[in-house]
């Protein structure tokens, strides 16, 4: 099985004014393979999930260890979507999308999708003009989907996106993650505290403990375990294991 990400001693620590160290990340090793197509790092808020994540994608260089990409160490950044996505709302959905095709234009880079394939891919057809209200999270995510997608990176970071979704919102976006994973194979990286999304979405689970976060759980979830009640139960055992009693802060 070929490795696709590779984490590896990955440590994390902010120093304050007075010369105090606070660790964040400690150690934190994982390998994403090649058919793990969407995986989770499943862990307590305010744990360092989101450090983690910027890490990974080159916004935060500030850390010890290595990141690979199929063997190779990680140069240009990895497209990332924070908790709260942005969109410009002086501009429509096609000028909001054409800004990352013509950044990669500037950079010279490939652009393998057309505006209207990405529009239609992340469930915006029908909205091409309209302006886009920053209230509406669902929209924005999808706005912030497109452009991500329009990189053309093989795999894309999103940062605890469900969690200020209602759910009906956050029944479309996971559907629409699975079915763009499957029908793209592009890969999704998703951060998250909530462990019935984790086990909804994911092919492979992190779970991580807190104070410093590190992984205490690597968990497989076969590509035909996709019936609810194997999902169930595969939840029980997590939730029975007794190293969750320092993981109080995960919501189900």
């Amino acid at each position: 099985m070929n490795n696709f990400l590779e984490l590896k001693n990955i440590i994390k620590d902010y120093r304050g004014e007075a010369g105090s160290k606070l660790l964040v990340l400690d150690k934190i090793n994982f390998t994403i393979n090649e058919d793990d197509y969407i995986t989770s790092v499943l862990a307590p808020a305010g744990c360092g999930k989101t450090t983690l994540l910027r890490i990974i994608s080159g916004l935060d260089y500030e850390y010890e260890g290595s990141i690979l990409l199929k063997g190779n160490k990680v140069i240009n950044k990895l497209p990332f979507i924070p908790e709260n996505p942005s969109s410009f709302p002086w501009l429509d959905v096609e000028g909001n999308i054409k800004i990352v095709f013509r950044m990669l234009d500037n950079l010279g880079s490939t652009i393998d999708y057309k505006l209207q394939e990405l529009i239609d891919l992340t469930g915006l057809t029908g909205y091409e003009k309209h302006f886009p209200d920053n209230k509406s999270y669902g929209f924005r995510f999808r706005i912030s989907l497109a452009r991500a997608i329009a990189v053309s990176s093989q795999i894309i970071l999103l940062d605890d996106p469900f969690k200020l979704m209602n759910a009906e919102t956050k029944e479309e976006l996971l559907q629409l993650i699975k079915n763009i994973s499957s029908s793209r194979g592009l890969r999704f990286l998703i951060s998250t505290s909530n462990i019935t999304d984790s086990f909804e979405i994911s092919n492979r689970i992190f779970l991580m403990s807190n104070n410093p976060a590190s992984v205490i759980e690597d968990i497989q979830i076969g590509k035909n375990s996709q019936g609810s009640e194997q999902r169930k139960n595969e939840l029980k055992v997590l939730l029975e294991k007794g190293n969750l009693k320092s993981l109080a802060n995960l919501s189900i």
